[in-house]
């Protein structure tokens, strides 16, 4: 089960497949996913992309639309790209340790060639970087 399937649960909110839009982790696919999202009869009040590139196009189509971001709709997106910060508005975003995760790979695979192990987990640190792309929903 995915993780944002398991906090949901956790908190007691059930799952709603319709929600999940599927993309291609590009500016395109991000525009084509909010205009989805805008078809919906009662569509939500925040989208998290999967990729910072689909959330930049999201909030362009979003815009473009008459949607105001974060004041109607909230938009966050993953990997803190270089862009995200000079997005208008800045994107929230989660940053993960890119450096450190290829670092981290090839010390397991190192490991892994020289027989030292079969198999390996590691878990690193993602940093929450709230920007101007999120905001509490009206009630």
């Amino acid at each position: 089960m995915f993780g944002h399937r398991l906090e949901l649960r956790a908190a007691g909110v059930p799952f709603d497949e319709s929600l999940i839009v599927d993309g291609e982790f590009s500016l395109a696919s991000g525009a084509e996913a909010a205009d989805r999202v805008l078809a919906m009869p009662n569509r939500p009040t925040a989208i998290f992309c999967f990729n910072d590139e689909m959330a930049i196009g999201a909030i362009q189509r979003l815009t473009h639309a008459g949607c105001s971001v974060p004041q109607e709709m909230s938009v966050a997106g993953f990997d803190d790209i270089e862009f995200a910060a000079y997005a208008t508005p800045a994107l929230t975003t989660i940053a993960q340790p890119a450096l450190e995760m290829g670092k981290t790979a090839m010390e397991l695979l190192y490991r892994r060639i020289k027989g030292e192990t079969k198999s390996e987990t590691v878990t690193l640190a993602t940093e929450l970087k709230i920007r101007s792309t999120t905001a509490p929903p009206k009630a």
